[in-house]
């Protein structure tokens, strides 16, 4: 599950050795975290020297590795306005945070690749365009998601309802303009329709580079 790609806000970076290179920092992205309990497994491993002596004989290391499979929810938030302050040119800023959505949903951790084959794509992926604050969702998943059956769709109606409450109960006077794309089990989660409109990563992609472009001969 990975959401969001609001606007608004930023943080302040830079290089404490060279302060003239300080920028504002324009995107901020929060720690993926598992929603619901899981037990660690160990992979059992040997290795060879193929080089080892003749009289050596037996493995040349023997360990385990922990690692374990979840279903995660990811969340990050980019300063449109910002952006295209620090870019320069409204342009650059559409593309940058076309790119970024787009590596966002699919860019893969590339460690332990040949152990794991960890090549797994999103059931869930929203963006969400707010004008007044970003909203961070992690508030959905306070309590594990024990579910017997289909642990993303369990995942992803959390996901919507806490959206969705949320702006009604701070009175949003302008509520998010949400797209998303669901497949697998996260199509099957409740109040979809709600939450926004369905679309394909690329139309979503085209939707938010418009989206920046509009902002700026707006501004």
């Amino acid at each position: 599950m990975i959401p969001s790609a609001d606007w608004i806000w930023d943080m302040a970076s830079g290089l404490p050795d060279a302060p003239d290179l300080n920028a504002d920092a324009c995107c901020q992205v929060a720690h993926a975290i598992g929603v619901h309990p899981l037990e660690a497994e160990f992979d059992y491993f040997t290795a060879v020297d193929d080089n080892a002596p003749e009289d050596n004989a037996g493995a040349g290391m023997i360990g385990t590795i922990e690692y374990n499979a979840s279903t995660l929810y990811r969340y990050a938030t980019i300063n449109v306005p910002a952006l295209i302050e620090s870019l320069g040119s409204v342009d650059a800023a559409a593309k940058a945070v076309a790119a970024f959505a787009e590596s966002f949903a699919v860019s893969m951790p590339t460690g332990k690749q040949n152990t794991f084959a960890n090549r797994t794509r999103p059931e869930f992926f929203a963006a969400s365009i707010r004008t007044d604050q970003p909203v961070n969702l992690v508030g959905a998943f306070e309590d594990a998601v024990n579910s017997r059956g289909s642990r993303v769709a369990e995942s992803v109606s959390r996901l919507v309802d806490h959206s969705l409450d949320s702006d009604k109960a701070y009175g949003a006077s302008e509520p998010a303009q949400s797209y998303y794309l669901a497949t697998g089990n996260a199509s099957r989660a409740e109040r979809l329709d709600e939450f926004g409109d369905v679309h394909t990563l690329p139309e979503i992609i085209e939707i938010l580079e418009a989206a920046v472009q509009s902002s700026g001969k707006e501004n």
